[in-house]
């Protein structure tokens, strides 16, 4: 029986993890994203970018907070599984789409300025974790089911994941996306409203009428 309560034995005791189970922890993951690379490329290639980005941040917020009350190791594991099974596709879609936002002069820069904040992102961790975790508190939702200092980790790292899903609902598809599909009228729509944010100038004033593939 665990008596301390400390950073990375919280989870430890209150789930009673051993030294397997939480290498099966960071495995899960892994196994979820190998099992969907497969075939995330063919559904962005034929449902579109913002879309497939929008749901996919949903549901990797929805699975980390679900994680945070997960009442067992073996439910835990259950939702790493499908957490990195669904974030793989928008982790590797989000340099595509960005990219596909910009012109020539700046694409190139997109990628790099996206791993640069996952870097930062990676590096906020670990002072997130040292602040939350030694925190000694405990309560039930219901007569199975405790939140903790782990939980509240988890529920932060929701956060960004639910932000990023609510941006994605404000932001038009790609152009190339829609053009490649034929729907010509679609992207220039598109490029008059990038137009309009990046100049100020009336839709009007945008020098191209017609796209053609």
């Amino acid at each position: 029986m665990c008596m301390i309560r400390r950073t990375s034995t919280t989870a430890q005791c209150d789930l009673n993890l051993t030294l397997e189970d939480k290498g099966m922890l960071n495995a899960a993951v892994y196994c979820g994203t190998i099992t969907s690379a497969f075939f995330w490329g063919f559904f962005f290639d034929t449902f579109g970018r913002r879309k497939l980005l929008m749901i996919g941040y949903f549901l990797d917020a929805a699975l980390v907070t679900f994680s945070a009350f997960a009442p067992n190791k073996h439910f835990l594991m259950i939702l790493k599984f499908f957490g990195g099974f669904i974030i793989s596709g928008p982790y590797a879609a989000a340099p595509t789409y960005l990219s596909e936002l910009h012109a020539a002069k700046y694409r190139s820069r997109m990628p790099l300025l996206l791993g640069v904040g996952m870097s930062l992102g990676s590096m906020f961790l670990p002072l997130l974790a040292a602040v939350i975790l030694p925190l000694n508190f405990k309560f039930f939702l219901v007569s199975n089911m405790a939140f903790n200092s782990w939980g509240l980790y988890l529920l932060i790292n929701a956060v960004p994941a639910l932000l990023s899903a609510i941006i994605f609902v404000f932001l038009p598809e790609s152009p190339k996306f829609l053009m490649s599909m034929g729907r010509n009228s679609e992207a220039l729509d598109v490029f008059q409203m990038m137009y309009r944010i990046n100049t100020g100038n009336p839709i009007e004033m945008y020098p191209v009428s017609v796209l053609q593939k």
